[in-house]
């Protein structure tokens, strides 16, 4: 395929993005949501996707590298350590590609802005520094604490990662200049610039007190505290006292059910025009191809904030429209994702108005896909919260990728997972996949079997934490975990009678034709991970792993 030939690519991850928005029989109220969506679904198709992983950085690696999320240190460093990823490959093949960051995660840890020729980050400065602290930094610490890890060893630690994170937050390296932007998610004001490098010469000079730091500091307090070495000071303990108490207010109005939003949070959401306002501009200037633009839209994700006043009043203000297509037993958390999702729409009505004013819609192919979906539903569906590893249900992992204007079809036979999106997206750009990558296309058949996995919150420590397997096939899905050296098998849903997952049989006699051949995927696709932690296939229990 010659440049000239290359389509333009939009691909766009909306984080929490759920499938059963577009199930077949409920046209005319998606529609109604998502009516520039669902033109883009008319020109080209939707197919359900399961997600690799129920939570972001769980999900990138398979997105951008095409592997499973617990290799190469894929939930620590997501595709630091990848040979490759389909940006790269896209940019080896001519495109001129530009990244949106509307979360860290896109960001300097994950380094999944390889293969992007240019990046602007939007998302708020805060969120970087707290989710490393809670995903990496203290597991580290509590090692070092316990005695596991010596001084000069997390000192080592945290100079060689954590001073460059610092480093990069403080230079505001892709940030977007003040202006157009609410000013936490634009560059750093000089009095953060200077906060964030006084903390830089900190763990430099004294990485002991920082990691002590870590210790006794909450994540989201972290950011006061930059440059001191101990948490402590009127701003800090104002934080703290203010917390408490509104915390303690916030959760008292959602248990109520009167108040399902969230208003003490210590992020502020970019919004979808927001991250996407450079590419309208290069649309508008007819930026010649071929090209692709990658978005992170956390609309879906951050529902519920409303430290963005318009947003919330446009909500409610569409709520009556919303009555008229509202489901039985649809709640008011519902009506908040179903409305993010409408004024998401909007946005991407807005991109493809300018695609079609300068002639280019026929040129571009819109990839539009969620990273995981979200449990909302939940605590009235399985009358309680799922337990984290567990969170694979259909609501958890079942996504859509809506792929148009597009007419080449489909294969509908088989499972396509999340990597099989990237793999897509190379197949209709006409660049060969690498040979590192798992993916396979939609426009070829998938797999009998999709593996997702997932270590548990924080850290992904392959040898020490419980690593928890979903397979999932056409007609049933089996959930287990590692803990110590055995696997417990510890749920099997038949999805074909039960497909809202909600008996689990594994404890009936009946099923080994079923369990046997999943078990014999899942140790031979994840045969290295088995045999570090020393299991063995006839070690598997049926049955719940002992309490901890």
């Amino acid at each position: 395929m010659s440049s000239s030939d290359k389509p333009n690519i939009i691909f766009l991850l909306v984080d929490n993005m759920r499938f059963d928005t577009f199930e077949p029989g409920d046209e005319a109220r998606a529609r109604t949501i998502c009516p520039n969506i669902m033109s883009l679904i008319d020109d080209g198709f939707v197919r359900p996707v399961i997600s690799n992983g129920h939570a972001t950085k769980f999900a990138m690696p398979s997105l951008f590298s095409q592997i499973y999320p617990l290799d190469k240190g894929g939930y620590n460093n997501v595709v630091q350590n990848t040979e490759r990823t389909f940006a790269e490959d896209l940019q080896a093949a001519g495109y001129k590609t530009f990244m949106y960051q509307g979360d860290d995660n896109d960001g300097p840890v994950s380094m999944c802005d390889r293969g992007f020729d240019e990046v602007e980050s939007i998302y708020d400065m805060r969120l970087l520094l707290q989710n490393y602290l809670e995903e990496v930094l203290i597991y580290e610490a509590t090692l070092w604490r316990q005695g596991e890890v010596s001084d000069e060893e997390i000192g080592t630690f945290l100079r060689d990662n954590f001073k460059p994170l610092i480093v990069h937050m403080a230079s505001s390296t892709n940030r977007v200049p003040a202006g157009r932007l609410p000013a936490r998610l634009s560059a750093l004001t000089p009095y953060w610039a200077k906060k964030f490098r006084a903390e830089a010469d900190l763990i430099e000079r004294d990485p002991v007190a920082v990691a002590r730091k870590i210790l006794a500091t909450p994540p989201h307090f972290y950011y006061i505290t930059l440059g001191q070495e101990r948490s402590e000071g009127l701003g800090y303990l104002y934080a703290r006292v203010v917390f408490r108490i509104f915390g303690a207010l916030q959760a008292r109005l959602h248990r109520s059910g009167l108040f399902p939003f969230r208003y003490l949070t210590f992020r502020r959401s970019p919004l979808g025009k927001e991250l996407m306002g450079s590419l309208l501009n290069k649309i508008d200037a007819q930026l010649p191809g071929p090209w692709m633009g990658y978005a992170h839209l956390m609309d879906l994700h951050d529902r519920r904030l409303i430290n963005r006043p318009i947003r919330v009043l446009k909500k409610l203000l569409w709520s009556r429209t919303w009555k008229k297509v509202a489901r039985p037993g649809d709640s008011v958390f519902r009506f908040l994702y179903d409305a993010s999702l409408h004024l998401l729409d909007q946005d991407v009505g807005e991109l493809i108005a300018a695609l079609k004013k300068q002639g280019l819609y026929d040129k571009t192919v819109f990839f539009i896909t969620g990273d995981h979906g979200c449990e909302m539903i939940d605590a009235a569906l399985r009358g309680r919260n799922e337990e984290f590893g567990y969170r694979n249900h259909p609501e958890h992992i079942t996504v859509p990728l809506i792929c148009g204007p597009m007419k080449r079809e489909p294969c509908d036979e088989g499972l396509h997972d999340l990597m099989s999106v990237t793999a897509t997206v190379m197949d209709v750009a006409g660049v060969t996949q690498h040979s590192s990558y798992l993916g396979v296309s939609h426009f070829a058949r998938g797999r009998a079997y999709v593996i997702t996995e997932n270590a548990g919150r924080g850290n992904a420590d392959l040898a020490r934490k419980d690593l928890h397997f979903t397979v999932t096939t056409l007609g049933a899905k089996l959930m287990s975990r590692i803990r110590d050296k055995t696997l417990y098998v510890e749920r099997l849903y038949l999805t074909d009678e039960d497909p809202t997952e909600l008996n689990n049989v594994i404890s009936e006699p009946g099923h080994a034709d079923t369990i046997e051949p999943m078990l014999d995927h899942l140790f031979a696709a994840r045969r290295t991970i088995f045999a570090m932690r020393h299991i063995t296939r006839e070690g598997v229990v049926l049955g719940d792993a002992p309490q901890q």
